[in-house]
């Protein structure tokens, strides 16, 4: 049984088309990598093949995972960092 990506779904219901087909991939890309899976690839590139578009696409959502990713260590470093040095 495969994993559910319904929390997707509620994430991208107000998008249609291509848009909702992209941001689909871009979100679970960014935060559940391990769903990613060739009917999802094969939705975005049914519409457009261009390899250059997909590309940036994986792009985009690895670096906008990177950036949460980076934002959550330095909540994390700046909330330990007042834990032991308080005001």
């Amino acid at each position: 049984m495969p994993i559910s990506r319904r929390w997707v779904d509620s994430e991208v219901s107000t998008l249609t088309g291509q848009d909702r087909m992209i941001a689909r991939l871009a979100l679970v890309l960014a935060k559940a990598p391990y769903q990613v899976d060739e009917g999802l690839v094969e939705d975005v590139l049914s519409e457009d093949r261009r390899e250059e578009r997909f590309i940036r696409v994986l792009a985009w959502a690895s670096f906008s995972s990177a950036r949460r990713f980076a934002q959550r260590i330095a909540e994390a470093a700046g909330h330990f960092h007042n834990l032991r040095h308080p005001a």
